[in-house]
């Protein structure tokens, strides 16, 4: 009898379908997706990275019933790249970029959450240095705990607080400077 393995089906190589991104090994999977965006259009990555066409008519937003033909084959592009990426999501990261109106929106989301940002970094390092001071191990490991997921959670929640974490202009590493900035709308 032949020694059949079963292993759960979880990605292969294939043109046709693209490459599955878990949330895992970042920089590999980055790679890959672009790859398999660029072979489909090249205008696509620059889409996803980049942001969308926005149609202007003397320098306003053009109404979607003032479209050229043009107009239409540019904005079509922004939502084959957010389909792409939908594609490429397993459930849980899919959930994390649904909100989001653009491929860019999506691409800068998933690159936050999991590249993590600069200010992001530095925050965290002030943080386990200010624990590692005044703190017992497990009052650190549980601060520790508690900011990640208010972190997690504040990015999951809305794509538009992307800027709040972006932000490199400030520089306080303490407890107070973790919590977002907010806005009025």
């Amino acid at each position: 009898m032949a020694n059949v393995s079963i292993l759960p089906y979880v990605e292969g190589s294939s043109t046709n379908r693209p490459p599955l991104f878990d949330g895992t090994n970042y920089t590999f999977r980055k790679s890959r997706i672009k790859i398999y965006i660029c072979s489909i259009n090249f205008n696509l990555w620059s889409i996803a990275e980049k942001g969308p066409y926005v149609p202007m008519k003397d320098e306003m937003i053009k109404k979607v019933e003032e479209y050229d033909e043009l107009d239409s084959r540019k904005m079509t592009l922004n939502f084959q790249a957010m389909n792409i990426l939908s594609c490429a999501l397993d459930a849980n990261e899919y959930n994390r970029v649904s909100g989001c109106d653009s491929a860019h929106e999506m691409w800068k989301l998933l690159e936050v959450t999991h590249k993590g940002t600069n200010q992001k970094k530095k925050k965290v390092k002030g943080l386990i240095g200010a624990w590692d001071q005044d703190s017992s191990e497990s009052e650190g490991e549980e601060k520790a705990s508690l900011c990640f997921i208010a972190i997690e959670n504040e990015v999951q929640s809305s794509p538009s607080n992307l800027s709040n974490f972006v932000d490199d202009d400030d520089d306080d590493d303490d407890l107070n400077s973790l919590s977002p900035k907010r806005t009025r709308s």
